[in-house]
């Protein structure tokens, strides 16, 4: 089996065994997500492990389409969950910014010995890729976002992956669809408003084949994104 292989299977391994011990079904401020417990994750070995890992990945050798797209969603959220921890786990992931640096724009992960950005790996890496279901796969580690799977992507799924965390994005009142049949209004998550260009069938299109939910002719309103961190509540 070649070195690559073994090297993703490792990092996506450790990535199962600590999203299954630290995400979990949560409700705060009105909406429904999957929480993180960053204090417990943040000084778990597995996790400084994946990160020396990634440092050693060799990026030039994934081929396929389906390995790029699972291992740099996997990179964005472990990056995501990284700056958090980083930041000693703030209110709001933006709040590990500032004005005139937006936290996006920050060095987030060391990949292969090349440093990226949140910013770098969706926009120049990711969205290139022509997929708009990495928009429900990547999460910036805030309430309003999709929710962070409790296992990791992989090549040979990925695309089955990121197909229900859409639809199961779109079917949560709280943060991805809402709609008045009577009034011909959805109100839709944000996320379809900042990368309306990527959704090349239309936003109702999309919707539908997604989720099942027609919406053709309705008026599209957006829904408040909420930024507080999709953390786990300590009662």
């Amino acid at each position: 089996m070649p070195i690559l292989v073994y090297a993703q299977t490792e990092i996506y391994d450790k990535w199962d065994e600590l999203t299954g011990k630290y995400i979990s079904q949560s409700f705060k401020e009105n909406i429904e997500f999957n929480s993180v417990d960053y204090a417990q994750l943040k000084n778990d070995t597995t996790f400084s492990g994946i990160i020396e890992l990634l440092m050693d990945f060799d990026i030039s050798q994934l081929q396929s389409k389906n390995q790029k797209l699972a291992f740099w969603i996997n990179v964005y959220n472990i990056a995501a969950i990284k700056v958090v921890s980083d930041d000693n786990i703030p209110k709001s992931i933006k709040d590990a910014g500032s004005l005139f640096k937006p936290v996006w724009k920050n060095d987030a992960i060391n990949v292969g010995g090349i440093v990226y950005s949140l910013g770098e790996i969706e926009h120049k890496v990711l969205r290139p890729m022509n997929e708009p279901l990495i928009h429900f796969g990547i999460v910036c580690a805030s309430l309003s976002c999709p929710d962070l799977r409790n296992e990791a992507y992989r090549p040979q799924s990925v695309i089955e992956q990121l197909t229900a965390n859409t639809k199961s994005f779109l079917l949560n009142t709280s943060k991805g669809l809402k709609s008045d049949q009577s009034r011909k209004v959805v109100e839709l998550s944000a996320i379809f408003k900042w990368f309306e260009d990527d959704f090349a069938i239309g936003i109702p299109q999309f919707i539908f084949e997604n989720s099942g939910i027609d919406v053709k002719g309705y008026k599209i309103k957006y829904l408040d994104y909420n930024w507080d961190l999709n953390n786990l509540e300590i009662k």
